[in-house]
């Protein structure tokens, strides 16, 4: 509550739900953009086509008899369960962007962002192709065989799982930089393993985001790890403190009545809030960049050190291999802290730092760093300061101007640079650019072609290459 003193959304900010489709609600009337529906398999849609332009959740339920061959034999490998349907992307984007004042149910994070509701998920889960493209599409770019994307989301709920590092890919990293490089934030779900990261997770540029408790301690099943963005609130079943949100009664296909609520536990509903709350900050100050948005919601995050301690309780350790029990969190295991509304929107209203991109070059050239695009919400930019980060060490000229310049060295190198910017209420900001030094080759260069990528929502997952599981939240 004391964030929305600041803001309480825009109508400019899109926020997109990559999940099991929304349902009509009258908590969710008038809260979302026409979406698409990118599931493609008829015998996992649940609504008896493919792809199309209708992301309404038909229920993921599976059976334990009477179903399709294809999910039969998932049924018998093991990679699929029997199960209700979940009603999973409807409760996400409740927590997002429930309708407030209106005398029902629940209040969302953002009173006026719409949303883009991407349906990727059906009976046993998503293929790792609808993943990937309902993501490109969702942040506008161009996916063969759907209509081009009218309202580009500038923030991406990704409640998604794998059982297999990033690292083991760099075009699955490849993927989520894409979708990141247009200017849309990713924010993922740490996992329910209660074990290290797992991609996306642990992948560059996203926002991935652990589950704590009511009482600020880590929850069973929340995966760790010294990636995690930060953490928060996830419920806890066994305490009695579930979160709350939108969903409905059906048990396979929803019920008319559509006005019901339901609770549940996971990080998948720990992401949302960190969604919601990026949203807000894009709402104060829309300049911001997605990594500007993870340095100011990690930076603003409460830290663990100022969270009561709770006794009988051990420190989280990183160390273990094996899953954890509840355990009081720390930056190891837990990241930054615990999300902080309030104090994010006021980060987010520093200015927000924008510098130019720079294409490859030869050693020894001179290079322009030109942040003159940066902007101050609500005053003016009283200091710039460039300093070197990376590489042979060079010298700055004009370093305390928006352009700088500076004379590279003679041999083939890698540089980071930043610019830090005050504004004239005290507030600061900050970014940085690389910069790339390559000797010419008379063999010229190459490049590297984008695969299929995704994991699972914390559900059951059918995968093209490997079967993943889903467990609920």
């Amino acid at each position: 509550p004391p964030a929305w003193a600041l803001s309480t959304g825009s109508a400019a900010i899109t926020v997109a739900v990559l999940d099991t489709g929304i349902l009509p609600h009258p908590d969710l009337a008038g809260r979302t953009w026409p979406g698409h529906d990118f599931v493609s398999e008829v015998a996992y849609a649940g609504d008896g086509d493919g792809r199309d332009t209708d992301p309404t959740d038909p229920g993921d339920w599976v059976s334990a008899s009477g179903n399709d061959p294809a999910i039969q034999q998932m049924l018998d490998s093991d990679t699929c369960a029997v199960a209700d349907s979940s009603w999973h992307g409807t409760f996400i984007a409740g927590q997002i962007a429930a309708v407030t004042h209106n005398g029902q149910g629940i209040a969302g994070i953002n009173w006026a962002s719409p949303l883009l509701p991407v349906r990727v998920a059906g009976k046993c889960g998503a293929l790792l192709s609808d993943m990937l493209d309902g993501m490109r599409w969702a942040a506008g770019l161009p996916v063969a065989g759907a209509p081009a994307n009218p309202h580009p989301a500038r923030v991406i709920n990704l409640s998604f799982g794998g059982d297999v590092p990033c690292a083991s890919s760099a075009l699955y990293q490849s993927a989520i930089d894409d979708v990141t490089a247009v200017g849309a934030l990713v924010v993922v779900a740490a996992g329910n393993g209660s074990s290290r990261l797992m991609r996306p997770a642990d992948c560059q540029r996203v926002l991935s985001v652990g589950a704590v408790r009511q009482d600020g301690l880590k929850t069973d099943y929340s995966s760790y790890g010294s990636q995690l963005g930060l953490m928060a609130p996830g419920g806890s079943m066994g305490e009695g403190q579930p979160l709350y949100s939108t969903s409905n009664t059906g048990r396979t296909q929803a019920v008319p009545a559509q006005d019901h609520y339901g609770t549940l536990q996971g990080t998948s509903f720990a992401a949302p809030l960190a969604a919601g709350v990026a949203s807000l900050m894009l709402s104060v100050n829309p300049a911001l960049s997605p990594a500007q948005l993870v340095d100011r919601l990690r930076s603003a995050a409460r830290p663990w050190s100022a969270l009561p301690a709770t006794p009988g309780y051990a420190p989280c350790v990183n160390s273990l291999l094996r899953p954890q029990s509840v355990c009081r969190c720390n930056s190891e295991v837990c990241g930054a802290g615990l999300l902080d509304a309030d104090q994010a929107l006021r980060w987010a209203l520093g200015p927000a730092v924008l510098i130019a991109p720079v294409d490859t070059v030869l050693p020894g050239a001179t290079v322009l760093l030109d942040g003159r695009a940066s902007v101050a919400v609500d005053a003016t930019i009283t200091r710039y300061a460039w300093q070197q980060l990376q590489g042979p060490s060079v010298t700055l000229q004009a370093a305390d101007t928006a352009w700088a310049r500076v004379v590279l060295s003679p041999s083939a190198a890698s540089y980071v640079f930043e610019l830090s910017v005050t504004d004239s209420a005290g507030r600061t900001g900050r970014d940085q650019v690389s910069v790339q030094a390559v000797a010419p080759s008379a063999n010229g260069g190459g490049g590297a072609n984008g695969v299929l990528w995704g994991g699972a929502l914390w559900l059951w997952v059918l995968a093209t290459v490997a079967a993943q599981r889903r467990c609920r939240g």
